[in-house]
């Protein structure tokens, strides 16, 4: 049950282009793999899209890929939103084919039967998933391996029309990975864009997605699924 939310989302990169002699600067997310209508659609935040903006502005060789595809943002972007901090790029098959592969993280897509999800409530419990920067290591000037985070059960504290938040109560908390691999609830930077589930007793429902950490006070923010429409733009 706590890795589910990982077999549905994937890592972003983007950044300065690979050199040998020379350590480029990258950085990385998280994408949720979303099918709508026989479409299938990374979502991920606003912010993360303009954070390669601003590297492209500096370097015009910088690159944006999800797993191992590399991905046209221009022609791939169906529909941003700043005031949700979402966004939503369309894939072909090419690129699925490549983003997906026979491991368990990473190699699922999102079919919901019905659509748009129901709201969560509070006191919903959920399971979340992603890539922390922190657990990212470069094992080579351009191979960059990904571990992964996630855990179930965080309680719903909050919940309004825009959004829904969870509290990391570090009475409770266990650190995950052990040793140098131990990881901290103010140490979840580079999970933006990953997913929000909930258990609905039957199944499992995509409910969110995350979009704000805030370190000091150990809250997740997220943004509701909903609100992304079957043809992949964001609602108003």
């Amino acid at each position: 049950m706590t890795k589910l939310p990982l077999y549905y989302s994937k890592a972003i990169i983007f950044g300065e282009k690979p050199q040998k002699d020379v350590i480029t600067k990258i950085n990385s997310a998280t994408v949720t793999l979303l099918e709508l209508e026989g479409k299938v659609f990374a979502v991920t935040c606003s912010h993360v899209l303009e954070g390669y903006r601003q590297t492209l502005l500096e370097n015009e060789d910088a690159f944006f890929q999800i797993g191992d595809a590399r991905i046209d943002l221009e022609s791939q972007l169906v529909d941003e939103s700043q005031k949700y901090d979402l966004a939503t790029l369309l894939l072909n098959e090419a690129q699925l084919k490549k983003i997906l592969n026979t491991e368990e993280i990473g190699s699922r897509v999102i079919r919901p039967s019905v659509w748009p999800p129901t709201k969560i409530s509070v006191e919903d419990r959920i399971l979340i998933g992603g890539f922390p920067g922190k657990l990212r290591d470069r094992v080579a000037f351009d191979e960059v391996l990904f571990k992964s985070f996630s855990t179930a059960g965080i309680s719903v504290a909050s919940v309004d029309e825009e959004k829904f938040g969870c509290l990391f109560e570090r009475e409770y908390w266990n650190n995950a990975g052990g040793g140098e691999q131990a990881i901290y609830p103010t140490e979840l930077g580079g999970m933006s864009g990953g997913p929000a589930f909930v258990d609905r007793g039957q199944h499992f429902e995509f409910v969110g997605i995350i979009y704000q950490h805030s370190e000091s006070l150990d809250i997740m923010l997220f943004r509701h699924a909903c609100l992304i429409g079957n043809d992949g733009t964001i609602m108003d």
